[in-house]
């Protein structure tokens, strides 16, 4: 169930970075560029992970990803 909740509120945070892109990049004159900016995170691959690992909006969830996973990798090691 959190992973549902998850989605929407990550694609809400998501949606609402685009808006103000485009709202910029229509100011300055290149409204397509505003249309396609980072159009990655939609992808499955980033979209998936950045759900998985969503935190309210207050920073990147792939940073806290990396973050993790380095945690992770540096536990095993030692």
């Amino acid at each position: 169930m959190k992973m549902l909740i998850n989605t929407f509120k990550h694609l809400k945070v998501v949606m609402h970075h685009k808006l103000i892109v485009f709202k910029l990049s229509l100011k300055a004159g290149i409204p397509w560029r505003g249309l396609v900016h980072d159009l990655s995170k939609l992808s499955p691959t980033e979209f998936i992970n950045s759900v998985k690992y969503f935190n309210n909006g207050t920073g990147s969830p792939i940073e806290l990803e990396k973050e993790q996973r380095r945690i992770f990798k540096n536990m095993a090691t030692s």
